[in-house]
């Protein structure tokens, strides 16, 4: 099932929450991969929520690790809490039905005041919390779709929230421990940021539509808005803003970005840096020394950054389709790299890439070269090693959601729903040797993935 923890050495080294978050950790994994039915991993949260020391935990932990069927219904009971969270989900099913636009403030306003009518425990803050992100999502998508402006979208969600905040449920409201390194945020505070962040690309997007062919976004705000972004409230810090820009190396010159000189979402100090650094990148770029042009921007106002990775169209259509596919077709171990220009020397050793099982191949990071303005780093673009597909860095940062924030004349679009599909066939194929592959597990975050997410990639 998992593999077993050491009780004893847990319990000398961790409290007894850190204890908790870790076994709640495993529960959702295996609800994740649908070895564990909603009322089951209910049951096992409420366990491990309410057990009052290291004991109580280790022999849940004993329990749960030691049997291949560890069965928590009782007798076929029904319990009140597991039919109150099953009636809010029909409930939401019907609420979500034809969102749009102009009944979305309606509909929220029903989920919200049924949230505070329910006996609704904090175990059950990961599917309450996956199912309103689901339904922001889908308004923001129908704002999109329409071409509204989303500030009066996000306006409008605020005073709403605002006057329901103080009657949510405490675990909507607080912040969840830390997984991956890093802090889980609250449903409210994941809000807030995500909106935040969807202003700022929309002002980007005004920035660079006359220069770029297409912007993806990637990270966080692809696979979690309104669910996993944080804001800078301590020392995990904030969620960044991540984008790959397709870019024409005719549009790396100073002259033709006045839009970004005559704006102020970057400092003129950062500015300086970018344009000087671009220059150096067209000149490396056009010896054949270097692939990608990376610039980390500081978003003036606001506790976040950018993190930009500027592709030309000949490198990103390698990382996605030709080169790619005809090494997957040829299914020949390869570690295919990518040279990235960077500001500062890339901070990790080793970058762990995970296959369809979830397993890690980790590529060790050459020496980085040293250039004017910062360094050349080899990053895996993608890996096939013993038959199995590793995605690369930003192959990862595009992948699970393909998420497009703009594209000029649909190339983009074409190249990316190309890159799914060759993913989406891979999968298949190691999911004849490998019944348990999934698409999300390829990825290195996604573990901390919506329930809602999971259910969609597996349907």
């Amino acid at each position: 099932m998992l593999k077993q923890r050491n009780n004893h050495e847990a319990g000398s080294s961790k409290n007894l929450d850190e204890l908790k978050q870790d076994l709640q950790i495993d529960i959702h994994d295996l609800y994740f991969q649908r070895l564990l039915e909603q009322e089951e991993a209910l049951s096992l949260l409420k366990i491990a929520s309410e057990a009052k020391n290291i004991d109580e935990l280790c022999e849940l932990e004993r329990k749960f690790y030691d049997s291949d069927a560890f069965f928590v219904r009782r007798n076929g009971e029904s319990v009140d809490e597991f039919i109150e969270i099953e009636n809010f989900k029909i409930f939401f099913d019907k609420i979500i039905d034809n969102v749009e636009v102009s009944n979305w403030k309606e509909k929220i306003i029903l989920l919200l005041e049924k949230i505070n009518q329910s006996y609704i425990q904090d175990y059950h803050e990961i599917l309450i919390k996956s199912w309103l992100a689901k339904f922001l999502e889908q308004v923001y998508q129908s704002y999109i779709t329409e071409n509204i402006d989303i500030q009066i979208f996000g306006n409008q969600l605020q005073i709403i929230l605002a006057e329901f905040a103080p009657k949510l449920p405490a675990f909507l409201k607080t912040a969840g421990g830390i997984d991956l390194e890093r802090r889980k945020p609250s449903f409210i505070e994941s809000v807030d940021g995500t909106m935040e962040r969807f202003y700022k690309i929309e002002e980007l997007e005004d920035i660079l539509e006359d220069l770029t062919d297409g912007i993806i976004v990637g990270g966080s705000m692809s696979y979690g808005p309104f669910f996993n972004i944080r804001k800078s409230l301590d020392e995990t810090g904030s969620s960044d803003i991540d984008l790959i820009i397709i870019l024409k190396e005719d549009k790396l010159d100073a002259s033709l970005w006045n839009k970004l000189q005559n704006s102020d979402i970057i400092s003129e100090g950062e500015k300086d840096i970018f344009f000087e650094r671009m220059k150096k990148f067209r000149d490396l770029f056009k010896k054949g020394e270097a692939d990608v042009f990376s610039q980390k921007f500081s978003i003036q106002g606001t506790d976040f950054d950018v993190s930009i990775h500027f592709f030309a169209p000949s490198i990103f259509d390698k990382m996605t389709d030709r080169d790619f596919g005809g090494d997957l077709s040829a299914n020949k171990d390869k570690v295919a790299t990518i040279r990235d220009y960077k500001a500062k020397e890339f901070p990790h050793k080793v970058c762990a890439q995970q296959n369809f099982l979830g397993e890690k191949y980790e590529y060790s990071v050459p020496p980085q070269r040293q250039v004017d303005g910062g360094v050349i780093v080899e990053l895996p673009s993608y890996i096939i090693q013993n038959q199995h597909f590793y995605p690369g860095i930003y192959q990862n940062l595009i992948s699970p959601c393909f998420s497009i924030s703009y594209d000029r004349t649909g190339n983009t679009s074409k190249r990316v729903a190309k890159f799914k599909d060759t993913m989406e066939k891979r999968l298949q194929e190691e999911m004849g040797e490998q019944p348990r592959a999934e698409l999300l597990k390829s990825h290195i975050r996604y573990r901390i993935f919506s329930p809602e997410l999971f259910k969609k990639y597996q349907q």
